[in-house]
């Protein structure tokens, strides 16, 4: 028996969006450095990352595993919680895929870049608009991005790893000004900065773990 794979190739690893894969065992971390600096109310600024069902419903830790077949869209969600200030701006600036909990591991796999969908993946991630609604009364404290569900490659084999893959967000918190809109612009990747005092970062980085992994192509 036979089996063929398509492979996008990045600077620092390789990644399958054929055969199958499952989802197991999620759990959410924050890890933060330092206290970030107050906005409205002191104290460290909470932010959670969950993965959504359309964010019609989300996961809950008693729902795993949950089968995901290759490029079936995962949809994810970034929020900052126990806020209450409609005058900040959640915003991510790179979210990529590791196969070990260290952000800084290989190899590695871009989602967002500069908070726009990484160019060089056929499958774009795609960015979701955040409505008011009742159960969102601060849209401008959510983010949320769907990609398309995938196992790393070996390089060297070209076949699909039976490792864990973790998800790491770079997140901050942004003020609005005249000449800060916080939201970036994906059509032509603005190099505008946001090093001014009106913007806040938070260090740290947002982890779901574990995605594992098994391959089912004959």
């Amino acid at each position: 028996m036979t089996s063929s794979y398509e492979v996008g190739m990045g600077p620092l690893g390789a990644i399958t969006r054929d055969s199958y894969y499952d989802i197991g065992a999620l759990t959410i971390r924050h890890y933060a450095n330092d206290p970030p600096l107050p906005v409205v109310a002191p104290g460290p600024l909470r932010v959670e990352l969950r993965i959504g069902n359309a964010y019609t419903s989300y996961y809950k830790d008693t729902d795993y595993p949950v089968v995901k077949v290759l490029r079936e869209p995962v949809y994810v969600e970034v929020r900052i919680l126990e806020r209450s200030d409609p005058n900040i701006v959640l915003t991510l600036g790179h979210c990529w895929a590791t196969s070990s909990p260290n952000p800084f591991s290989v190899p590695q796999w871009d989602l967002l870049v500069n908070g726009c969908p990484y160019k060089d993946d056929r499958y774009l991630t795609t960015l979701v608009p955040v409505e008011r609604s009742p159960a969102v009364p601060f849209p401008t404290h959510y983010k949320r991005f769907v990609l398309k569900m995938f196992a790393f490659v070996d390089t060297t084999s070209m076949a699909p790893l039976h490792n864990q893959v973790y998800i790491h967000c770079s997140t901050a918190v942004c003020h609005p000004s005249a000449t800060e809109t916080c939201e970036p612009s994906c059509s032509r990747q603005s190099n505008a900065s946001h090093e001014n005092d009106e913007v806040v970062y938070l260090p740290g980085t947002l982890q779901s773990c574990c995605w594992v992994s098994q391959d089912k192509v004959a």
